[in-house]
């Protein structure tokens, strides 16, 4: 090491002890630059420019500091943090497994981070093995225990999901994101009041609050006889349509009942429960209501056994105007049964996308001869659409002007007259399951709601099709689509819905 070199170093960690990082970084960078062999001196400015959430330079920093002394298992470690970061996680895991191997002291870190990598790349029985395996090494971290519950119950097991969470809740007692998951858990294994209870930890999980700063009294499941109630919405589009479903029982109870909700949705509703004052969320009016409730608190109260879903197959209608305007544009496609698709999220980044078969990964259902496709991907997806139509050699039909997202009105219209919607399990799944068309969810497997059933309990109008236990791709569920959807070619679509016979 030269003394110049020497000198910058030393200026670089009194820099650090004193809390002046650009220091600290500065006199690293000029240490290096004095000598490109000081290991040190890269891993501490990675270690300052990845607290700065400078990942490319971190890893820049840390890869020099590994290439330099090879057997560092903390400098691997860091590279693989900031490899992941950057997305580029078969190089991560790389690092975690390299710093295993190098140093027992960093096992249980490099298996529990391996383990997350494996889990966003979709291997769920290596990810749950790296959780195994830095629980060997380290029993009491509750962090490896939430994580190998969630990479279980991700794959179907919950026996074992369910037992991993308890234990990361009693490793940290009141601690909302054990408590969270284990009630997703519990509901995915149908023990519907286990999990409702646990449901409410929500709140806390989002460090929300469950009155949501209004003044009214929580429902807890007093007499509702000539009462007044508040219902709210929460979560997203998809979890307000379903837990709707549970507002007709408070009016049974003889509840005065106002129901405020997206405001995309207020037409709806005021059209298919009249006997409910409909608003949209906020717009409360002046109050005096006897109590108030999250409307995600009603099944805890309603719906705490499977002998309480008795549902309709469907519960909304659209508006007169826009059938017979769907009506119309829908004639000019041609014979056929109308499909409409929509194969994703429009939360799609990082490992969300393995949730998703991307639309080319459909073309054994686009490819089907007599099926009219009809697209309700609901966000900027054209790229995608063209792509699949030039490999497919077919018309996937969409109309300019039409919003998918925001004029649910149109969309509900346009949902009424196709004989099928097949979908990922987002909001489209639920408006249509409400609108009574026939529905298939392709489902990875983590979809909680039907409580491990092969058809939504909120909506039977929802046949489930899951993808094959350990399958990271989507061949099977979509080769059991399209056998499904080949046959019904030429056979009568369409479900029985409210009003019609």
């Amino acid at each position: 090491m030269t003394a110049v070199a020497m000198s910058e170093f030393e200026r670089g960690l009194a820099a650090q002890r004193s809390g002046r990082p650009e220091d600290a970084i500065a006199a690293y960078r000029a240490a290096v630059a004095a000598d490109p062999r000081l290991a040190p001196a890269y891993f501490n400015l990675g270690q300052l420019l990845r607290n700065r959430h400078d990942l490319p330079n971190a890893a820049q920093a840390f890869d020099a500091a590994v290439r330099l002394r090879p057997t560092a298992a903390d400098a691997w470690i860091n590279l693989g943090v900031c490899r992941e970061g950057l997305g580029d996680l078969d190089t991560a895991l790389t690092c975690y497994r390299e710093a295993s191997r190098l140093d027992p002291r960093f096992a249980g870190a490099a298996h529990f981070n391996a383990g997350n990598v494996l889990r966003k790349q979709g291997d769920l029985p290596a990810a749950i093995a790296s959780f195994e395996a830095a629980r060997a090494v380290t029993p009491e971290a509750p962090e490896i225990w939430l994580n190998l519950g969630n990479a279980c119950r991700e794959d179907g097991r919950l026996a074992e999901a369910m037992a991993a969470l308890e234990r990361a809740g009693q490793l940290k007692p009141d601690w909302p994101e054990a408590r969270w998951n284990l009630a997703l858990a519990q509901l995915a294994a149908g023990r519907l009041a286990e999990g409702w209870a646990g449901y409410r930890s929500r709140f806390a999980r989002e460090r929300l609050t469950e009155h949501r700063g209004l003044p009214w009294p929580i429902w807890r499941g007093e007499p509702l006889a000539d009462r007044r109630i508040l219902v709210w919405r929460e979560q997203g589009l998809g979890d307000e349509i379903m837990f709707a479903t549970c507002v007709p029982d408070l009016v049974a109870l003889g509840a005065d009942v106002t129901l405020a909700v997206d405001p995309r949705l207020v037409g709806l509703y005021q059209r298919s429960l009249p006997e409910v004052r409909v608003v949209p969320d906020g717009a409360f009016g002046p109050g005096g209501w006897d109590f108030q409730v999250p409307i995600g608190n009603l099944p805890e109260i309603l719906r705490g056994s499977r002998a309480d879903f008795r549902p309709r197959w469907s519960y909304l209608m659209p508006a007169r105007a826009q059938l017979a305007a769907w009506s119309e544009r829908l004639r000019g496609l041609g014979p056929g049964p109308r499909v409409g698709i929509c194969w994703r999220s429009a939360l799609r980044g990082g490992e969300r996308a393995r949730y998703y078969p991307t639309l080319t990964q459909w073309l054994r259902v686009l490819e089907i001869p007599g099926a009219v496709f009809v697209n309700l991907q609901y966000d900027d997806c054209e790229a995608e659409l063209v792509e699949a139509e030039q490999a497919a050699g077919i018309r996937i039909h969409r109309w300019a002007g039409v919003d998918l997202r925001d004029d649910l009105e149109s969309v509900a219209g346009l949902m009424w007259h196709l004989d099928l919607v097949i979908t990922a399990p987002t909001a489209v799944s639920s408006l249509a399951g409400a609108l009574g068309t026939e529905t298939w969810q392709l489902d990875p497997g983590t979809d909680w709601t039907v409580f491990g059933e092969d058809r939504s309990p909120w909506f039977p109008a929802i046949r489930l099709f899951r993808r094959d236990e350990g399958d990271r791709t989507w061949h099977g569920a979509l080769d059991r689509v399209a056998s499904e959807l080949r046959e019904r070619i030429g056979h009568p679509f369409g479900a029985t819905r409210q009003g019609e016979g």
